[in-house]
């Protein structure tokens, strides 16, 4: 089987990073600090009170699992933001693309290489989740279908960050765009539909439907539902989308996640359309 040569060389530098596995420890000691702190004041209270409020023990599972995807919206661009502008800096990308390699390689070894390790710090992670579960609440396979969307949306991040460093020709200014385009994507699309909803009186499809492509909302609703919150959003939805939210939250994770992936190969085939080589010496001739 062959090994795509961008994916084994990326490999190859990041297992001999150092910034890498400090990175991985910073995350892990950050989450672990916000679980034993809240999984203590929980103890704490429940001394002085002499109830059990093993819910509280939820509320922190809720904490730092968002507290994980807010991390992970932080870091996974920073990883393909400069996977092709960085190699435009060193002047190695012509020379990338006179090898037998095709555009498609590249960009696809690229993005494998990154989520390989975002897989990684996930798993890493996972004890911090789990102490969070001690007297349970959340099963092991809701924790695992979180993952799951997890990684789906690391891709998403990347694929972005991937089709902003092929049309940028630094590092920097491709980093701002992608973080520019993820902070409009989770926090610009939820101002529009509630602006929609309220210049519409009540909401209309639109308002709700451009959520759609929300990671944020997503994995909040994901979340909301493994706490037993499902019956709390559904009821949101109905004041503030009046009505247009029926037969669309309980399926509302799925039909987000693939417009999302839907979204994020076309960034993909766009930014191998963007080093095609062809495109390159088309541009040239008519600069001619």
């Amino acid at each position: 089987m062959k090994i795509n040569p961008i994916f084994k060389r990326e490999i190859m530098v990041s297992s001999r990073s150092k910034s890498l596995p400090a990175l991985i420890c910073g995350v892990n000691i950050l989450l672990f600090a916000v679980t034993l702190i809240g999984a203590s004041g929980v103890v704490t209270a429940m001394e002085v009170s002499a109830e059990s409020d093993y819910s509280s023990f939820l509320r922190i599972y809720g904490l730092v699992v968002l507290l994980e995807f807010l991390l992970l919206l932080f870091i996974t661009p920073s990883l393909t933001a400069g996977a092709i502008s960085s190699e435009r800096e060193r002047e190695t990308f012509d020379l990338m693309l006179t090898t037998q390699m095709k555009p498609s390689e590249i960009v696809s070894g690229k993005l494998m290489s990154n989520l390989s390790f975002i897989i990684v710090l996930e798993i890493s992670c996972i004890p911090a989740v789990l102490v969070a579960l001690i007297y349970g609440g959340v099963t092991v396979r809701e924790i695992a279908e979180l993952l799951v969307i997890y990684t789906l949306e690391a891709f998403v991040f990347m694929s972005a960050g991937m089709f902003f460093s092929s049309v940028s020709k630094s590092t920097a200014r491709a980093s701002a765009f992608t973080y520019g385009f993820l902070v409009f994507l989770c926090f610009g699309t939820a101002v529009i539909s509630m602006l929609l909803a309220v210049i519409s009186g009540g909401g209309n499809v639109f308002s709700l439907v451009i959520l759609l492509i929300n990671p944020l909302i997503n994995v909040a609703n994901i979340v909301a539902g493994q706490m037993g919150e499902t019956a709390m959003l559904s009821e949101a939805a109905s004041r503030v989308f009046a009505g247009y939210h029926s037969g669309l939250i309980g399926f509302w994770s799925i039909i987000s996640t693939l417009s999302q992936l839907t979204m994020a190969v076309i960034m993909i085939i766009a930014s191998v359309i963007n080093i095609s080589p062809r495109r390159k010496i088309r541009k040239e001739l008519d600069f001619e």
